[in-house]
């Protein structure tokens, strides 16, 4: 199985005027406004390595 397809729980934000889908896994979706951008529509799980964001947790 897919490491971004484990989780247990999703929370739902917006930042910035986005709206985001949040695993407790760490993966992320960010939902299409308008225009779609590369990453849109679809689950992403950064390496700690590759994330400029640092750590987050869903509470």
């Amino acid at each position: 199985m897919n490491p971004v397809d484990i989780f247990t729980q999703v929370k739902e934000c917006v930042y910035k005027g986005n709206h985001y889908s949040i695993r407790d896994n760490g993966a992320v979706f960010r939902h299409t406004k308008g225009r779609i951008s590369k990453g849109d529509n679809c689950w992403s799980l950064e390496s700690k390595e590759d994330s400029k964001l640092g750590d987050y947790s869903l509470s």
